[in-house]
C-alpha cells in the first residue's frame, strides 16, 4: 500500500509540475537564387542551427498564383528527431504569372501539444521566359503611332519572324521584318535596314498571358533616332 500511494504521490506532483518545455528551434534560410524566369526553380535550404525539441516538420506557405514548393522529403527524414540538420526544397515558380513572390517558410519541433516553431520568409523575383514556345501566330499589333495593323510571327532559322516591325507605322506596303531570338527573359533582334530607314536596338519580353512587346529605335541620314513600341496582342 505504501508503495502505491508513493507512486500515485509522484504522479500527481509530475502532472502538476511538467518538465519545462524547450526552447524553440531556430534555422538559417539560404536560397540559391531570389531572381528567376518562369521556366526554371530554385533551392531552398534550411540550415538548422538549434532545435532542442527536435526537429519534426517544415511547412510552406505561398500567395494565390504564386507557384508551388516541393520539399526534398529525404532531407526531412534524415534530419528528423535531430537538434540540427539540413532540409531543402525546391520552388517551383507560376507559369502564367509573374512579379516576386514571398514564401513562408516554418519549421516544426516535436514537442507535441506544447510544440514551438521557428519562421523565416525569403521574397523570389519570377520574370516570364520567352522560351519562344507558342509565339508563332497572327497578332493584333499596336504601335507608337496608335496604328493597328495584323501581324504574322512564324518559326524561323534561330528564332522567329515577325513580318513587320513597325506594325504599319510607315503606310501600307512598308513592312520591316526581323527575326527575333530569345535570350533568356529577353528577345532580341539584329538591326534591319529598309530604303534609307535603319532600325536598330530591337528588343522585347514577352508576357505572361503571350502577349509580346517590342521596344525599336528608328533612324535616317536626316533625322535623330526616334525610339518607338510595338505591342502584338493575342487576338
Amino acid at each position: 500500500m505504501a508503495v502505491a500511494l508513493m507512486s500515485s504521490c509522484v504522479d500527481d506532483f509530475q502532472d502538476a509540475n511538467p518538465p519545462r518545455a524547450f526552447d524553440s528551434p531556430y534555422f538559417v534560410l539560404n536560397v540559391n537564387q531570389t531572381a528567376i524566369l518562369s521556366d526554371q526553380t530554385t533551392e531552398l535550404t534550411l540550415s538548422v542551427v538549434d532545435a532542442p525539441g527536435k526537429i519534426e516538420a517544415v511547412e510552406f506557405s505561398l500567395g494565390d498564383d504564386a507557384g508551388t514548393v516541393t520539399l526534398d522529403q529525404a532531407s526531412l527524414d534524415g534530419a528528423k528527431g535531430q537538434e540540427t540538420g539540413s532540409i531543402k526544397a525546391t520552388y517551383n515558380p507560376p507559369q502564367n504569372n509573374e512579379g516576386t513572390f514571398t514564401i513562408q517558410v516554418t519549421l516544426l519541433d516535436g514537442q507535441g501539444d506544447r510544440q514551438k516553431s521557428h519562421q523565416e520568409s525569403v521574397d523570389i523575383l519570377v520574370n516570364h521566359a520567352c522560351t519562344g514556345q507558342g509565339l508563332a501566330g497572327t497578332y493584333s499589333a499596336e504601335s507608337c503611332d496608335d496604328s493597328v495593323k495584323q501581324v504574322v510571327v512564324t518559326e524561323a532559322s534561330g528564332g522567329f519572324e515577325v513580318s513587320d516591325l513597325t506594325a504599319g507605322n510607315f503606310g501600307a506596303g512598308f513592312d520591316v521584318a526581323a527575326v527575333l531570338v530569345c535570350d533568356g527573359g529577353l528577345l532580341t533582334a539584329s538591326a534591319v535596314s529598309k530604303d534609307t530607314f535603319d532600325f536598330s536596338g530591337i528588343s522585347g519580353e514577352v508576357d505572361p498571358d503571350g502577349s509580346i512587346h517590342l521596344e525599336w529605335t528608328v533612324t535616317t541620314p536626316n533625322t535623330d533616332p526616334v525610339g518607338c513600341s510595338t505591342d502584338l496582342l493575342l487576338p
